[in-house]
C-alpha cells in the first residue's frame, strides 16, 4: 500500500477514505481490469465475419499478452 500511495502522491488516509479497506480496493482493481479487458476483446472482434475468425483473434491476443508477460518476467530479449 505504501508504494501505491507514494507513487500516486497521495496519503494513505485518502485511499482508505475512498475504498474502505485493502480487500475492497483489490476487488475494484480486478473489476476494472475485467471491464477494460472485455472492452478490448469486444473491440477486437467487432465486425469480424465469423465466430471462427473471432476466436482466432482472441486466442492470438491472449497468446501475445502471455508471451510478452513471460519475456518481461524472465528479463530476456524476446523480440
Amino acid at each position: 500500500m505504501q508504494d501505491l500511495v507514494a507513487g500516486m502522491g497521495i496519503h494513505k488516509r485518502s485511499m482508505y477514505d475512498t475504498f474502505g479497506d485493502k480487500h475492497t480496493l483489490y476487488i475494484k482493481v480486478i473489476e476494472r481490469f475485467a471491464d477494460v479487458t472485455a472492452g478490448k476483446m469486444e473491440g477486437r472482434v467487432e465486425g469480424v465475419d465469423s465466430a471462427k475468425a473471432a476466436i482466432r483473434l482472441l486466442f492470438g491476443m491472449i497468446i501475445h499478452r502471455t508471451w510478452r508477460y513471460f519475456c518481461i518476467m524472465r528479463w530476456s530479449d524476446c523480440a
